[in-house]
């Protein structure tokens, strides 16, 4: 087991990618984040570590983070059961759900939520001009916070604001595969590793920060 004191599992790699990402641009020690490889294997995944650590003196922390999608909420309310906590007495399970960039937690939102709009949509433009595709613009952008999207998850509407400007196209770029998560999630990791003003987008919100100081607490470090 890792010598930090508690374990962060993830639904996955995207998860553990961003988080990475934003620990290190707040200079906090970087926990050991595991990927489970989805949320429907959170379950075997967390007995097994149950059954690893039943000869520690020390029980390990162990914070579970889920996407507020429906199957999050499905496992999310599965896993937070006495019964369930009490079937893995070897390690202290915190579950908690990922928050939006503003610290809300409307639902269906998933880990892209937590990146700031700017920095997203910079991501998914990258996408859309290899495609050929015409760009999501700034006034766009500022559609999300109106009434009819401000609780419409990032992915969504990316697919909705990409649409509205490529109706001449034969397909459309769907952000909610794996496929476009996945890149997706490269080009929003380049923007925080080498890009300033991205990293300062990170480091002026104060919504983000205290997201991650709540999870170490709730952790114990």
């Amino acid at each position: 087991m890792s010598s930090f004191c508690w374990r962060f599992t993830v639904e996955g790699q995207e998860d553990k990618d961003y988080l990475n990402q934003i620990y290190k641009l707040y200079g906090f020690p970087i926990p050991n984040i595991l990927s489970a490889g989805g949320v429907n294997k959170f379950s075997g995944y967390l007995q097994f570590m149950n059954d690893y650590c039943s000869d520690m003196q020390k029980k390990p922390v162990v914070v579970v983070l889920y996407d507020k999608d429906s199957a999050g909420r499905s496992e999310f309310a599965s896993l937070d059961s006495q019964k369930k906590k009490s079937n893995l007495s070897n390690i202290k399970i915190v579950n908690k759900y990922i928050s939006k960039y503003d610290g809300t937690y409307p639902n269906d939102i998933e880990i892209e939520d937590f990146i700031p709009i700017n920095i997203v949509v910079d991501a998914a433009n990258k996408i859309i001009r290899k495609r050929s595709f015409s760009i999501i613009k700034s006034e766009d952008k500022t559609k999300k916070s109106l009434p009819i999207y401000e609780k419409t998850p990032i992915l969504k509407f990316l697919n909705e604001m990409c649409k509205l400007r490529n109706t001449d196209k034969s397909y459309q770029i769907d952000f909610e595969t794996l496929e476009i998560k996945l890149l997706l999630c490269k080009n929003i990791c380049n923007l925080l590793e080498y890009d300033k003003e991205s990293q300062q987008e990170i480091f002026d919100n104060i919504k983000i920060k205290q997201f991650i100081k709540e999870v170490n607490a709730n952790a114990g470090c």
